[in-house]
């Protein structure tokens, strides 16, 4: 999560016992775990047809890599958890503040507020999320990526992991 979003969570507490490094990588620790679950359940036979033809158009041109050797589907779906997890957040922060009247917030609501917003996005069937599906549109208009008609006649098979495999190893 970048610094202006976590600032923006920040600006919604007055002083915290917890610093801003700590606060900034919990947030990113929470999403990376949210990350990794998403993607260890990831059922691709649930996608969306267009969804499916832009993963089958990066494995046929081998493009799967951004140049720094992340995955274009790990992408698009980090950059959608963490759209959602910044709106959740503030938006479970800002009705506990409101709650709370003149009290401040604390760090137990920090941390409630993280709980809640995982508990939230693991819930959400990823695989027809509209928002991952547009994200990873912009990923292949962004690296001029040519969906062809063959990307959609293909499964993806490819895409699952054999049983003790993993298929994002950083997410071990």
């Amino acid at each position: 999560m970048n610094a202006g979003m976590t600032a923006e969570i920040r600006d919604l507490f007055g002083v915290l016992i917890i610093d801003n490094a700590l606060f900034v990588a919990k947030i990113n620790m929470d999403i990376e775990k949210v990350v990794c679950a998403i993607h260890g359940r990831f059922d691709v036979e649930k996608i969306h047809s267009e969804m499916m033809a832009i993963m089958n158009c990066w494995r046929r041109s081998n493009s799967w890599f951004t140049e720094d050797y992340v995955s274009k589907f790990d992408r698009c779906l980090e950059e959608v958890v963490v759209d959602e997890m910044r709106g959740f957040l503030k938006g479970f922060l800002e009705t506990r503040r409101n709650e709370l009247g003149d009290e401040a917030l604390k760090d137990s609501d920090f941390f409630d507020a993280l709980e809640s917003a995982s508990d939230y996005l693991l819930s959400r069937e990823w695989e027809s999320d509209i928002n991952l599906t547009n994200c990873a549109i912009w990923w292949a208009q962004y690296y001029g990526d040519r969906v062809l008609q063959c990307d959609y006649e293909h499964t993806a098979s490819w895409f699952v992991a054999k049983p003790g495999q993993h298929i994002r190893p950083s997410c071990v």
